[in-house]
């Protein structure tokens, strides 16, 4: 059988709770043994607490509690495999059930209780929730990066979607590493200042240059864009719609 040291933890910080307020203040060895072989016990046949989905986060999951606590708890591969999915799938299929049966007794028929149970049924607790808005900005960026594989979107609302979220996305990312713009900013402002290009370290002057480069940026993908398209019709006797050779 298998026992965490997570689990056992658990179990000391139950019983520490349980005589925090306690009149005596002092226990004897004997109740602790018995309240520890009772709780781990309990325990023995889930490789690591449920309840510790409640303090980690992980992939989609999100639990708030991680930021009230400082514990750190060494969770092994197997607890982890067991708490993202194991136990998540059984809160779900236990939360659905007492939703399907409360829906039933309000007097909903039974497909339209299927349905609302199956809705609002979740497998992460009350305190834990999925992180849908890192899950998704992480999606559109794999969507559009190449290197992770042949997912990629084929209908043009598809790719015009991902491009604009993964834009959104590389702002974002830009936001959190700002710090390497200003030194980036710095290293030009020094190469302007050897070079003789003081202009160029004005706010005002360094907004255009900078917009123009973007735009030069675009300009040049428009022109392989072209390039491409035009070596693939005439190479390969076949035609692309610009929609997807800009994409590529």
């Amino acid at each position: 059988r298998y026992i965490s040291k997570i689990s056992l933890q658990s179990c000391f910080d139950k019983f520490e709770e349980q005589n925090r307020s306690s009149i005596s203040g002092l226990t004897n060895y004997t109740d602790v043994k018995d309240f520890l072989n009772e709780c781990v016990s309990s325990q023995e046949n889930e490789p690591a607490s449920e309840e510790f989905t409640t303090g980690m986060t992980f992939d989609w999951i999100k639990c708030e509690d991680q930021a009230k606590t400082s514990t750190v708890y060494n969770v092994s591969r197997t607890d982890l495999n067991y708490i993202q999915t194991t136990a998540v799938h059984l809160n779900w299929n236990e939360s659905f059930t007492l939703l399907k049966d409360k829906y039933l007794e309000e007097g909903m028929s039974e497909d339209d209780a299927i349905d609302k149970a199956r809705d609002n049924a979740s497998g992460t607790k009350d305190i834990c929730e999925v992180n849908t808005v890192s899950g998704a900005l992480f999606w559109f960026t794999v969507m559009s990066t190449i290197g992770y594989g042949q997912t990629a979107p084929v209908t043009v609302s598809g790719r015009l979607l991902v491009g604009i979220m993964g834009f959104f996305s590389i702002m974002c990312f830009a936001i959190v590493v700002s710090e390497a713009s200003i030194i980036t900013i710095t290293i030009f402002d020094d190469m302007f200042e050897r070079i003789r290009f003081k202009r160029l370290k004005k706010r005002l002057t360094s907004l255009i240059f900078w917009i123009l480069m973007i735009g030069v940026s675009f300009s040049v993908a428009m022109v392989f864009t072209f390039l491409y398209r035009r070596l693939y019709k005439n190479v390969w006797r076949n035609s692309r719609r610009l929609s997807g050779v800009l994409w590529w």
